[in-house]
C-alpha cells in the first residue's frame, strides 16, 4: 500500500493521486519512490492507454519538503545534485511513457509540484490554480526540469522572467502563456480531466506513441530534420491492425476499435 500517493485505474486510464495533504502534496523522496512503483504497475499492465496526475481539487504540489533530511547532501560532487538526479529521473520517466499523460492542476502547483506538471503532455487547470518556480527565493533554481520544460512551452524570455521574479501566475495567465490547456470551474476538475482522458484512451495507442515521439523528438530538431522524423514514426503504423480497424471503420461508419496492435 502506498502512504503519500494513491493509485487506481479506471477502464484504460490510470490515476495518481498525490496524497500528502499534510504538507500540501509537497513531494518528498518516499513520494517519489512510490510514484515509481506505481508506474511499475502501469507498464505492466498492457490494457492501460491514459495516465492522468492530480492532487486533488485543493491542491496540486506545493514543491518539494524542503523539512527532509538532507544529511550527506553536501558532501556530493560539486557537480551532482542528488535532489534534481531524483527529479530527473522520476520526471523523465513520466515524460517519455508511450501514452499521453493529463495534470490536473488545482490550487498551488509550485516548485517541483510545477514541474511535475510541464513533464506532463496536457494540463488540464482549474480556476483556483496558482503556479511558480520560488526557488530564487531560496537561493537555488529549479531543478527537476523547469529552467528546461518551460522555456519550451512558453519561450525562453517568458520563462527567465517566471524563474528570476518567483512570481506566482493563476490559470487564466497560464493559459495566456500556453501553459495550462484548458481551464475548467473549480470543482469540476477531476470530472473534465477524466472525460479528456477517457476519449484520449478511446484513439489507437500505438499511433498515440509515435505522435508523441514525433513531437517530442522534432522540438529538437530542424524543419527537415522533424519531417523526416515524422516520416519515420507513421510509416510503421500503416502494418498495424489499429491502421486497418481504423480505415475500415471509417468506410463503414462507425466509431474504431483499437486494440494496441
Amino acid at each position: 500500500m502506498f502512504e503519500y500517493i494513491k493509485f487506481e485505474v479506471e477502464n484504460r486510464v490510470a490515476v495518481i493521486t498525490l496524497n500528502n495533504p499534510a504538507k500540501l502534496n509537497a513531494i518528498s523522496f518516499t513520494m517519489m519512490e512510490e510514484m515509481h512503483t506505481a508506474l511499475d504497475r502501469l507498464e505492466a499492465d498492457g490494457n492501460i492507454r491514459v495516465l492522468m496526475i492530480w492532487g486533488g481539487e485543493k491542491v496540486f504540489g506545493a514543491g518539494m519538503d524542503i523539512t527532509r533530511d538532507k544529511s550527506g547532501e553536501k558532501e556530493s560532487p560539486p557537480t551532482d545534485n542528488p535532489v534534481a538526479r531524483r527529479l530527473h529521473t522520476l520526471y523523465d520517466r513520466i515524460s517519455r511513457l508511450p501514452m499521453a499523460v493529463v495534470a490536473a492542476v488545482a490550487g498551488y502547483a509550485l516548485g517541483g509540484g510545477f514541474e511535475l506538471a510541464l513533464a506532463c503532455d496536457i494540463r488540464i487547470f482549474s480556476e483556483n490554480a496558482k503556479v511558480g518556480l520560488p526557488e530564487l527565493n531560496l537561493g537555488t533554481i529549479p531543478c527537476g526540469g523547469g529552467t528546461q520544460r518551460l522555456p519550451r512551452i512558453i519561450g525562453a524570455g517568458r520563462a527567465k522572467e517566471l524563474i528570476f521574479t518567483c512570481d506566482r501566475i493563476g490559470a487564466e495567465e497560464a493559459y495566456r502563456l500556453g501553459i495550462a490547456n484548458r481551464i475548467v470551474k473549480e470543482g469540476a476538475l477531476y470530472g473534465e480531466a477524466m472525460a479528456l482522458a477517457k476519449r484520449l484512451a478511446e484513439k489507437a495507442p500505438l499511433a498515440v506513441e509515435m505522435a508523441k515521439h514525433a513531437v517530442d523528438t522534432g522540438l529538437e530538431a530542424d524543419l527537415d530534420t522533424g519531417l523526416l522524423i515524422e516520416m519515420r514514426n507513421s510509416a510503421p503504423l500503416k502494418y498495424t491492425q489499429d491502421y486497418t480497424e481504423g480505415v475500415t471503420a471509417f468506410k463503414e461508419k462507425r466509431e474504431p476499435q483499437f486494440q494496441g496492435r
